[in-house]
């Protein structure tokens, strides 16, 4: 094995384009955020309701001569938690679109009813102390998780183009990590 990165490695970004590493909870380690400063202003994949998250968002923007007033658009890359949390409370802050794969609307908006898994979980057949721990962990993360209003999403299918950022992105629809 050649110790070559499995994925090509970025080590910079184009102008207008800011990378924020956003903490969370899990092992997985912070949450790659980024904000493309140019018109109209979008937040990609803004964290979770942890810790200095909102905190460090505001701090970047800051730092670039942005405010959270002047984010139009927040984008969610897919339906986990951590990558969308804070997603609908940037968006009711700044009075901002959504914007997010046609797929991923069910993970998002039902982010806080996450109980029912454990139903899923129980008739799998796994143990009651084991659903306690599912239990603990969803009611966990929707704390951790603001509301998305769904009249605030603009979806996405493959092929489309979003403007973003001074730049126009063409979406491609990659299921595997996620639904979308």
């Amino acid at each position: 094995m050649s110790g070559a990165p499995l994925a090509p490695v970025v080590d910079h970004l184009p102008d207008g384009i800011v990378h924020v590493a956003l903490p969370t909870p899990f092992p997985v380690g912070p949450v790659n955020c980024y904000v493309l400063l140019d018109e109209p202003v979008t937040v990609v994949d803004p964290g979770m309701m942890w810790a200095d998250s909102t905190q460090l968002l505001e701090a970047t923007l800051t730092a670039h001569g942005r405010t959270f007033d002047e984010v139009a658009q927040v984008l969610i890359t897919h339906g986990h938690p951590d990558h969308f949390g804070a997603a609908g409370w940037l968006a009711d802050t700044a009075d901002a679109t959504v914007v997010c794969g046609r797929a991923e609307v069910p993970k998002i908006t039902q982010a806080t009813d996450r109980l029912s898994m454990v139903d899923v979980v129980g008739r799998l057949g796994i143990p009651d102390t084991m659903r306690d721990t599912f239990r603990a962990f969803y009611a966990g993360v929707q704390q951790m998780s603001h509301p998305i209003d769904p009249r605030r999403l603009h979806l996405l299918d493959d092929g489309d183009t979003l403007a973003a950022g001074g730049r126009d992105w063409q979406v491609h629809v990659t299921p595997g990590h996620s639904v979308g």
